[in-house]
């Protein structure tokens, strides 16, 4: 693990949150022996307009500049991290002209770039390593203002124009060719990028594995009288809403629950109308392992998508860490895998898989899944993220 070293993250995200995100779990790493300076996600102004009228939820205060705009944070660990809140930014997603586009992009970093040189100069801050993590809308308006030694692309999904318009993945893709390296979360992340900048690392997701294996040594799983199917995660549309109603419907003898968050309307719908289906709201992230522990397996029923190829979820080894089996759908090529997780390609194949991993799981099986998580932890995951910063650097220099 590198050492002593100033890095500022521009993230696409927030600090907080009651989901997993694998930013803030490799800068709480990186945050063991080094400073971190975390930019949160710029919000616009017409995130003060939804906040103030409640809508969401965002630090007006902070943004406009009536409170600090640097807090300090304790990871888990108890190691500092600093947090900074920048201006609110004008919207551009909704943009279609590339070049008005890019204007107001431009228009954006001169609005938050002030406030991240303060920072730096308040915090001591000097010859940083620069991350930006999946934000190349700042990335790229902001390459080379703050004097840092090395910049680096942290890529944990695509760019999709579902989400970031026409003008996000160009923007990435210009962004990719100027940074001195990029690191993905899955192989074929980086397959997809390695021809736009050679510097190519990946580094993927991992797991709280002691808070999660911690369950199945203390936990008992609760009585039940019937098998119980489980998913933690959306349902949105990566999710396979029409196979999953089809397995339903043919399972009357299993129940199956679907733990967090809905944005597909028609897709809860289609699910919930089946009397062995129960959706539950979203917990925070020390409920997840109770709740996996008590199903009987687990499923990532992802649709076959060329975005979804890019997935390496975080909750596969979320369920392996607890020993549950895991089905599911052949969305994206991990070999690593493949002997310890069932991947089904027809909605026939994914129910008979479940059926076959509940009637066949046994304590060794529990063992062997329990053994392939501890190795993803996020502790062995912040030391790779770490050793592929120093690469990149390394590259650079020679």
């Amino acid at each position: 693990m590198m050492k002593d070293q100033d890095i500022i993250c521009m993230s696409n995200t927030t600090w907080e949150g009651i989901y997993v995100k694998s930013t803030v779990k490799l800068f709480s790493e990186l945050a063991k022996s080094n400073r971190i300076l975390f930019v949160e996600y710029p919000f616009t102004v017409k995130d003060i307009v939804f906040s103030l009228v409640g809508k969401q939820i965002a630090s007006v205060t902070r943004m406009l500049g009536f409170k600090s705009r640097i807090t300090e944070k304790l990871t888990p660990d108890g190691h500092k991290v600093y947090l900074l809140t920048v201006p609110p930014t004008l919207p551009a997603a909704f943009i279609k002209n590339l070049k008005l586009f890019k204007l107001v992009l431009k228009i954006n970093g001169l609005i938050i770039r002030g406030s991240i040189r303060s920072a730096l100069k308040k915090l001591n801050f000097s010859n940083a390593i620069n991350i930006n993590a999946y934000n190349p809308f700042f990335g790229l308006p902001l390459l080379n203002c703050f004097n840092e030694q090395t910049t680096i692309y942290y890529c944990y999904d695509a760019i999709s124009v579902r989400r970031f318009g026409t003008n996000g993945p160009l923007i990435e893709e210009e962004y990719i060719k100027v940074v001195d390296g990029i690191i993905t979360s899955s192989d074929n992340l980086l397959r997809k990028k390695i021809g736009l900048n050679p510097n190519g690392i990946a580094v993927k997701n991992g797991v709280d594995f002691k808070t999660f294996n911690k369950i199945v040594n203390i936990g008992k799983p609760f009585s039940r009288d019937r098998k119980v199917v489980g998913y933690i995660g959306s349902v949105d549309h990566r999710f396979e809403v029409d196979m999953i109603a089809w397995v339903i419907e043919n399972s009357p003898d299993l129940d199956f629950e679907f733990v967090g968050r809905t944005t597909s309307a028609e897709g809860k719908e289609k699910l919930e109308k089946f009397p062995n289906v129960v959706f539950k709201d979203p917990v925070k992230p020390d409920e997840v392992p109770g709740i996996m522990y008590n199903c009987h397996v687990g499923i990532i029923p992802y649709t076959r998508t060329q975005i979804n190829k890019n997935i390496y979820p975080l909750k596969i080894n979320e369920y392996l860490s607890v020993g549950i089996p895991i089905v599911m759908t052949d969305f994206a090529d991990l070999p690593e895998f493949n002997k310890v997780v069932s991947v089904a390609r027809t909605k026939e194949e994914f129910l008979a898989r479940i059926r076959h991993e509940i009637s066949n799981d046994s304590q060794e099986k529990k063992k062997e899944r329990i053994r392939m998580a501890s190795g993803n932890s996020w502790e062995a995951r912040g030391e790779e993220f770490s050793d592929a910063i120093e690469k990149i650097m390394e590259i650079k220099i020679t």
